[in-house]
């Protein structure tokens, strides 16, 4: 019987492991090593979605056809935040890349919702424009005006229309 090269223990032949190193390690150290090999590899993808994320949101600043990459840049930011809030585990593995996480996901969030909220706020502003446009010339058509006189007569199609009462 050989003891493990991590903690001693005794170790029987039958129930021999070895670690990445080729030592002789027992069950229990064996199982430790997989169990960290898999926190690193979760807190890699976690890293991984943040900056994903913030990456999809600056190119979508650029590009992005029909929101596509605005809509996955919001959904790898808010999942990045959403798992480091209810796996709080992750704060003790990922230590000071916890902060880094955070910001990432957090910029990623704010880039990716900023492009189509901009768009929305030009669409509601046309919107309100041409609701303003179209109420100015039923007030011009109920004092007597032709129906497109708004523009006082500043239009040459005005002008030549103003007998027929057609829009202009």
């Amino acid at each position: 019987m050989n003891p493990c090269t991590r903690c001693g223990l005794l170790v029987d032949p039958e129930h021999v492991a070895f670690d990445e190193s080729g030592d002789e390690v027992c069950a229990s150290c064996k199982m430790l090593e997989e169990v960290g090999a898999g926190d690193e590899l979760a807190n890699k993808a976690l890293l991984g979605r943040a900056f994903s994320g913030l990456g999809a949101a600056l190119v979508s600043m650029i590009f992005n056809p029909m929101c596509v990459l605005s809509l996955l840049a919001i959904g790898l930011s808010a999942s990045a935040l959403f798992t480091l809030e209810r796996h709080p585990e992750y704060h003790r593995a990922m230590g000071s890349q916890v902060l880094s996480t955070r910001l990432a996901a957090g910029l990623g969030l704010l880039f990716g919702i900023s492009k189509p909220a901009l768009f929305m706020w030009w669409f509601l502003m046309a919107c309100r424009l041409r609701a303003g446009i179209s109420v100015m010339a039923a007030r011009v058509a109920r004092r007597g005006g032709c129906a497109a006189g708004w523009c006082a007569g500043r239009l040459r199609s005005c002008e030549r229309r103003r007998g027929s009462g057609s829009w202009c």
